[in-house]
């Protein structure tokens, strides 16, 4: 993925759309990677943000979760 608008990086993240967000994810740096992930978990478990948005960042947590754990111990 070549995009780097923010906008449109944040609403393939949170497209609820299991393949979208790996794309999205692996395509994002490695160092950005780890603020992504604090700034959805903050989204996903601190109030002020929208129910919606709340859902969205929780299903971008698993997915990549989900994600990660596939890259560390991929299926033999």
């Amino acid at each position: 993925m070549t995009n780097t608008n923010p906008e449109v990086v944040w609403d393939m993240l949170l497209s609820r759309n299991p393949g979208l967000i790996k794309k999205t994810w692996s395509s994002l740096p490695q160092e950005e990677q780890s603020s992504v992930l604090g700034h959805l978990i903050d989204m996903a478990n601190k109030p002020g943000w929208m129910n919606q948005q709340q859902a969205s960042a929780k299903i971008a947590i698993n997915v990549i979760a989900e994600f990660k754990g596939e890259q560390e111990n991929p299926k033999k």
